[in-house]
């Protein structure tokens, strides 16, 4: 599946938040990856050849979004007008969050896979279970720890690496929640040259999957 480049603009307003807020994304061109191509053999009737095989498959479950983030404190009036602001520069333990509905009340539980849908659960070698493998507790600024909530690390540089994707679910609606923790400024799936603040691992089928995004600063 296809790859989203997403510069994440934020601004807090005048007041403490007590839950994530909604972000602005601008969204940069899809990319896929190419399946591997065709290769021929020759053999003559009488004999036999070892022929091992090597191949990679496009997923048909999954989707990434990756980017830099610019947050900023806003100190402001209810027309907009900058009273005062600050900039933040380290967005380290940030949390970026892809929810498949949107939300307006924070009340989260690791994700239950039964509420998950069918081509998501299969017994595929991409499935949800072969690809959350561990569990740990999530927490952010202004959510509880979340004992048991399934992650995982996509890659950075040529392996996989430590920017963490958490299976979340909204409590009592069961929409899906995934939350990607950042780190400043660090190597991407494109290589160590390539920087980003965050990638966050999101199911996506062929039909396509609209996200809403939420940030919370740390």
């Amino acid at each position: 599946m296809f790859s989203l480049m997403v510069l994440l603009l934020f601004c807090v307003a005048s007041y403490v938040f007590s839950a994530p807020t909604p972000a602005t994304i601008v969204v940069g061109n899809p990319e896929t990856g190419s399946p591997s191509e065709p290769e021929q053999a020759v053999i003559a009737g009488g004999n036999v050849t070892e022929a091992n095989i090597s191949t990679i498959a496009i997923t048909s479950r999954w989707a990434g979004f990756y980017g830099v983030i610019q947050a900023g404190i806003n100190l402001s009036d209810a027309a907009g007008n900058t009273f005062y602001q600050w900039t933040v520069t380290n967005v380290t333990d940030a949390v970026v969050y892809a929810a498949n509905s949107s939300i307006s009340v924070w009340t989260l539980e690791p994700i239950d896979q039964s509420r998950l849908p069918s081509w998501l659960t299969a017994g595929a070698n991409d499935n949800f279970t072969r690809t959350f493998t561990s569990t740990e507790a999530f927490s952010s600024a202004t959510i509880s720890p979340i004992p048991n909530t399934p992650y995982t690390t996509t890659w950075q540089a040529g392996s996989q690496g430590s920017l963490k994707t958490y299976a979340l679910m909204q409590t009592g609606t069961y929409t899906n929640v995934w939350a990607g923790k950042a780190i400043w400024n660090t190597s991407s799936f494109k290589g160590a040259a390539v920087k980003v603040d965050y990638q966050i691992l999101v199911p996506a089928n062929s039909a396509g999957v609209t996200y809403y995004f939420y940030f919370e600063l740390p």
